[in-house]
Order: C-alpha cells, then sequence, then structure tokens
C-alpha cells in the first residue's frame, strides 16, 4: 500500500514547474481531517493542488478505516497519515531550495524563511492544477509587506466565512485577535464607517479693518482627506467657532467634545460616490497655528522658558546653555515629550497647589517647561484656599487639607487642564506641526534680513533698492516688487515680503555686506525652495539635503552672533521640521498660510455683523455660505419629506462650474481644462501711456476729427489710431 501511495504522489509531482512565490502567513491545523487548512487567498504555486492532497489523503484514511476492526489497524492508519504529511514536507523543503539556490539566494535567506515553522505543518506545493477559487496555503516570513487597501478583497469576517474555520494568527502577532473584529462595527450600522482628519487651527484676530485692534479667538478646521493641492483653497476651510471672551483653549474644548461623539455616534451622511448612506468620525492629525498659540495647545511654558522649546527637552539654566554639550544640543531635537508626562506634570502642579506654596509649583514649572493655562487658572485658585484654610487652622495637618481641595475641585470640573491632553490619538507636543510662515518668513526670514539692513547706510540702502526693484521676476510666482515701500517700512514687513526678499536677496547684495552675511543670506536661500516644494519623490534622499541646509543656516547665524542659537525658538525647531515632513509629507500641506488668508473673510463677517452679539451673528453667515457651498458642491442632504437623500439638479451645480465670479468669491480655484489644439494667446503687460500728440501730428498721419474734438497734449497717438 506504501508503494502504491510513493507511485501516485511520484505521478503528481511531475507536473511541470512555475515560479514559486515565497510565502509569509501562519498555517491553521485541522486536528479532524489530518490536514492544513489556509487561510488566505493567493497566487498559485508549484506543484499540485490542496485538494489533490485532501482527496488522496481521504482515500487512503478511509479505505483503512472501513476494514479496521482493532486498534492496530488504527495504528497503521495514524502511521500512513504521519508519512503522507512527511512526504508532502520533504518534497516541498526539496523544491523550495533548489528554487531559492538557482535564484542565487543564500542558506540563510533559505532558513529565514522557514523559521518559525513548524516542521509538521503542510507545505504542499501549487501548480496549475489547482482550481482559481482554492485557498493557498503560505508560510511565515519575519519581513513585513505593505498591501495596498484597494488590492484586499476579503475582511476577517468573510475570509471565516469562505474557508469555514476559525483564523488562528501567529504568535507573532498575538496583538491582532483582541482587536478583531473592529469595535466600530458595534456603532456603524452596517453602513461604510470613514475617517474624517480635520487639523484644528486657532489664533486670534482682529475683527476690524482699522488699525484698531478687536480682538477675537478664532477656530478653523479643514478635511485633511483632501489632495495637499485643495486645501491651499479657501474654499475648503471651514469656520468652527470665534469669541472675544472665551480663549483658544476654552473653545477647544467644545470641538474636543464633539470629536470624541463621532467615535460613540457616527455622524450619518451620503455618500455621492457609491450612492449609499454611510458615516464617518473625526480624529484630529495636528494643531496648525503660530508658535505662541502651539505652546499654549501643548501646556508650554513659551519660548521665554529656560526649556523653550514645545516639542522636546532642549534647554537649562544659562550655565548648562552656555557649556560645550549644552550649547551643541540645540543643533538636534532633544527627548521627545509626550502627552502622558505632560498630563502627569500638570496633575503634579495641581497636587502641589494644594500646599499653597507656589514657590515649588514655579519651580516644577521651570525645571521642566510645562505651565498649562488652563490648569494655572485652578492652581492660583488652590493656592489662595491652602492658605486660608492653612491660618483658619494652624494645627490642622496639610495633607488633610489637600485632600479636601481635591474634592472640592473634582466637584468643580472633570478636567482641570487642556482638553487636548486627553483628545485620542493626538499627543500636542508632537503633533504641532513646524509652521513654515510662521517660524521660516516671519522668524528666520526676518532674523536675516534685520542682520542686514540695521546697519546699512543711506546709500546702501538706495543701492539695494534699485537692484530690487529692477530684479526680473521671470520664474518667480510673487507678487510685483515695490521696492520703495518694502524699504520704507523695513521693520514693518509681512510673509509675502519676506518670501520675495528670500529668493532675490542674494542677487543683489554682493558688495555691500560683510562675508558672513552673505553665507547667511545664501543659507537661507538654499532653504527655502527646499521647504516650498509640493512634491516629495525620494524622501531620504530630500531629508538627508534639508538636514545639510538646516545646519548650514544654523551655523551661518552662529558665526554672526552665538547668542541667537540659545535664545531665537525659530532656530532650533528647525531640527523637528525633519521629523514633521518624515510623518506628514511637504511642509507646505501643514502650512497656516491659507487660515491666514481666510481672516479676511471673517473680517468681513464681523464688519457687517449687529454688533450686538457678534460672534452668533458670525456664525450664522459662515453657516449660511457653507450651506451653499454644499449645495453649489453637488452635495447632498436628508429631504425628511421624502425621507430619501436629495441634491440641487444639474444647473444649480453649473453655477459654480460655469461663473468665474461666484468662484473668486467662494475661494474655488477650478482645475485647468485644456483643449487638444487649443491655441492660447500669452498674457500681455498693460500698456503704458505714450508721449502726446499736437494737432498738427496727428493731421500727418490721417487722422479724423468728426467730433471736432480738441487735439491738445491729452491726445496720444495711439489714441487717435485706436479712434479709426
Amino acid at each position: 500500500m506504501q508503494n502504491n501511495t510513493r507511485r501516485q504522489y511520484d505521478e503528481l509531482y511531475a507536473t511541470p514547474a512555475v515560479p514559486l512565490r515565497i510565502p509569509n502567513q501562519p498555517l491553521e491545523f485541522n486536528l479532524r481531517q489530518a490536514h492544513f487548512r489556509p487561510i488566505l487567498l493567493d497566487e498559485d504555486m508549484n506543484g499540485v493542488s490542496n485538494a489533490d492532497f485532501e482527496d488522496l489523503m481521504m482515500q487512503e484514511l478511509d479505505s483503512l478505516k472501513a476494514g479496521s476492526e482493532d486498534d492496530f489497524m488504527a495504528r497503521n492508519a495514524e502511521a500512513l497519515r504521519r508519512e503522507i504529511e512527511i512526504l508532502e514536507l520533504q518534497h516541498l523543503e526539496a523544491e523550495f531550495e533548489d528554487l531559492l539556490h538557482a535564484n542565487g539566494e543564500d542558506e540563510d535567506i533559505i532558513n529565514q524563511h522557514f523559521t518559525g515553522v513548524p516542521v509538521t505543518h503542510d507545505y504542499a506545493p501549487y501548480g496549475n492544477k489547482t482550481p482559481v477559487n482554492s485557498f493557498q496555503i503560505r508560510a511565515v516570513s519575519p519581513a513585513i509587506t505593505r498591501i495596498p487597501l484597494e488590492d484586499l478583497c476579503f475582511n476577517h469576517e468573510a475570509l471565516e466565512r469562505r474557508i469555514g474555520t476559525k483564523i488562528i494568527f501567529h504568535e507573532n502577532c498575538r496583538e491582532y485577535p483582541v482587536q478583531i473584529p473592529n469595535k466600530f462595527r458595534q456603532v456603524d450600522n452596517g453602513e461604510d464607517l470613514f475617517t474624517v482628519w480635520v487639523p484644528v487651527w486657532a489664533d486670534d484676530v482682529s475683527g476690524a479693518r482699522s488699525k484698531q485692534y478687536q480682538k477675537h479667538l478664532n477656530v478653523y478646521t479643514a478635511n485633511a482627506n483632501l489632495p495637499g493641492q485643495l486645501l491651499q483653497q479657501e474654499y475648503f476651510v471651514r469656520f468652527v467657532s470665534t469669541s472675544p471672551h472665551a480663549g483658544a483653549l476654552e473653545q477647544l474644548k467644545v470641538v474636543v467634545n464633539h470629536v470624541k461623539s463621532t467615535h460613540r455616534e457616527p455622524v450619518r451622511t451620503y455618500n455621492a460616490d457609491t450612492q449609499r448612506p454611510c458615516a464617518f468620525r473625526l480624529n484630529v492629525p495636528d494643531g496648525p497655528a503660530d508658535n505662541p498659540q502651539q505652546a499654549e495647545e501643548s501646556s508650554h511654558i513659551g519660548h521665554h522658558g529656560n526649556y523653550f522649546c514645545r516639542c522636546c527637552h532642549v534647554g537649562g539654566t544659562s550655565e548648562e546653555k552656555e557649556c560645550p554639550d549644552g550649547y551643541h544640543s540645540f543643533y538636534t531635537p532633544g527627548r521627545p515629550r509626550n502627552v502622558e508626562e505632560i498630563r502627569s506634570c500638570v496633575l503634579a502642579q495641581i497636587r502641589l497647589s494644594t500646599y499653597g506654596i507656589a514657590s515649588r509649583v514655579e519651580a516644577l514649572q521651570t525645571s521642566t517647561g510645562t505651565k498649562d493655562k488652563i490648569a494655572q487658572h485652578w492652581i492660583d485658585i488652590l493656592i489662595q484656599k491652602a492658605r486660608e484654610a492653612q491660618a483658619a487652622s494652624p494645627s490642622r495637618d496639610v495633607d488633610e487639607i489637600s485632600t479636601e481641595l481635591l474634592i472640592w475641585l473634582r466637584e468643580q470640573t472633570n478636567e482641570p487642564y487642556n482638553p487636548l491632553l486627553d483628545l485620542p490619538f493626538f499627543d500636542p507636543s508632537q503633533d504641532t506641526l513646524v509652521e513654515i510662515l510662521h517660524t521660516i518668513l516671519l522668524g528666520d526670514a526676518k532674523y536675516t534680513w534685520y542682520e542686514l539692513h540695521h546697519k546699512w547706510t543711506a546709500v546702501q540702502q538706495d543701492i539695494f533698492t534699485i537692484r530690487l526693484q529692477g530684479t526680473n521676476l521671470d520664474g518667480l510666482r510673487v507678487p510685483p516688487i515695490r521696492a520703495a515701500y518694502m524699504m520704507q517700512y523695513r521693520n514693518g514687513l509681512i510673509g509675502k515680503h519676506f518670501k520675495t526678499l528670500m529668493q532675490t536677496m542674494i542677487f543683489h547684495i554682493h558688495d555691500i555686506v560683510t562675508p558672513d552675511q552673505f553665507v547667511l543670506v545664501r543659507a537661507l536661500g538654499e532653504l527655502g525652495p527646499m521647504l516650498w516644494l509640493p512634491v516629495i519623490d525620494n524622501m531620504e534622499e530630500y531629508l538627508a539635503d534639508l538636514q545639510i541646509f538646516i545646519d548650514n543656516l544654523l551655523d551661518a547665524f552662529a558665526s554672526i552672533d552665538p547668542t541667537k542659537i540659545l535664545i531665537k525658538l525659530k532656530l532650533h525647531v528647525l531640527q523637528h521640521i525633519i521629523q514633521d515632513i518624515r510623518r506628514r509629507g511637504p511642509a507646505v500641506r501643514f502650512s497656516t498660510e491659507v487660515f491666514e488668508c481666510f481672516n479676511a473673510i471673517f473680517r468681513l463677517c464681523s464688519v457687517l455683523s449687529n454688533h450686538q452679539a457678534p460672534s452668533r451673528d458670525i456664525a450664522a453667515k459662515f453657516a449660511d455660505l457653507d450651506r451653499v457651498k454644499h449645495i453649489l458642491s453637488g452635495g447632498y442632504w436628508f429631504d425628511e419629506s421624502q425621507s430619501a437623500w436629495v441634491r440641487a439638479g444639474k444647473d444649480v451645480q453649473r453655477i459654480l462650474r460655469n461663473t468665474p465670479i461666484i468662484q473668486r468669491h467662494l475661494g474655488w480655484a477650478p482645475p485647468p481644462f485644456w483643449i487638444p489644439g487649443q491655441i492660447k494667446a500669452t498674457a500681455q503687460k498693460k500698456q503704458a501711456k505714450l508721449a502726446a500728440l499736437t494737432g498738427e501730428q496727428a493731421m500727418l498721419i490721417g487722422a479724423a476729427n468728426p467730433a471736432s474734438i480738441p487735439l491738445d497734449s491729452a491726445t496720444s497717438l495711439v489714441g487717435c489710431v485706436s479712434s479709426q
């Protein structure tokens, strides 16, 4: 019987060979049928199919069991089963080894592919006899393979239903079974559930167009799932809230609560692509803002502290920073902060405040760089209450007073600190990304510009102004240069001015600056284009070059004024932009320029409000504006009268696509549309006025004047010719 079995296997293994794909998934052992069921669909491999082995083994075992009347025959059946498995394994291992050696693989790679796989597993090779819809056996590989989402056909539940048994994970993947099925299946009502990432921007804005500053704290957001080029359009910015009284963190607390609620009750909507109802939940990927606002969101003491970086623990006392090792530490990212550490430090400060000693709280804040704005409000109250309680009962135990005050605090609020510290999937210290508008243009470029002009004489200023005004703008995407204005208001320039100077200064300063200043301007000019790059083709090469340019800029500043490295946060924080780009892509994607531009729309809403309840009136105007955007964009809404999802008709949707003035008002830039073979004239500059003609000169060229209009010095040759 065994010889017959081997002969049948020899016939099966005579199948023509095809390239074998290296498998990398664990197997599942089925004790009832004594073979291994596969757990994933995959391409065919070489040899016979799993179904062939199954049929052959079951035929042999059934024939033995049919005539077995005692334990002796049962033991023979079990021995045959083991021998069949060993034959399968030996053949696959030999074929696997021959193929790998034929492809130039060495023995270490062969052993690596079989690491962790029990020797009794079924490694049946696959060939052209395998049915297309059969399940394949995959082995274990320590390598990590990334599979695009669109290539996946089945989820975990569908796979188990198709193979008819439970999937067993490898011991190296033991954390995955507890995450299956996805917990959000309990709240999605059987509909598609999406995750929408919404960065939250917050800052103070003036509500007036005059120089009188009417402070409003605003919160905006956008849909970060959109392509990067759309994120730079005002059309996709969404107003969240504003208040002249409530601070940014107070408003963000409501935002955080709303984000958390979408994880319990997702927002139901309609998918225009699939034409099916769906739902989504919100997550906050980052907090774009200027550096002071990001420090507040990170519960950080700010750039005036000894530990002035919100992202890491670089810094210390003056003696520690000025020593060689301390100074060098500012050229590299320090030990990173994290949200758990920040929350623990804030709670420790609250606990210390219940003993009534303010100096201890201040010492902890100074030594860690952690200072929470909301917690500070309660800390001041607790210190005062602790002192009053101790003065009223000097013999009372301070620990008892501390416990009593903590109980009182719990009755007042359940979150006496920054709400962002409890936001899921968000770490304020690492997710407040380095922002290039305020860090580069209004930081490093501004420092460089000041280093140049504050020592220039009037003659040098005039020379630079003339050269700058004569700049050739071909290839530059900057507004027309107003050199005289920029020099006159050289201490009050804004971002667009510094963007122009950063790209053009290097060509106009060759004989009016020192060699060190020239090196500084060159380093800044090399760094700028790298940070405004919209697409990164090779991430590792790009980051290596970017690191060199950042180091060059820091070295150039240090050669002119070494103290700037220690006191200017916007120089050190450049070291953290490397990691931010690695995590989130090009720096221009998380720039705040589009939010700053959106402030103009807010300002108009404020000016045109009723000024009785400005925040409510402004919110109502933005709600109307978003409603118009939704309708014109073809968005759906639920009509209760029809019990169906509806949207505007085609003619209404064409208004946005075919009306440029509405596109400009809503801040939408349509994609360029080119017709093959179309010819378009290049843009021409506006024609300047020419010299005027007298009446006699006009008559010489045959200019007619039927209306008897007087031809004097105001009549030009072009005007006369045009009238013909």
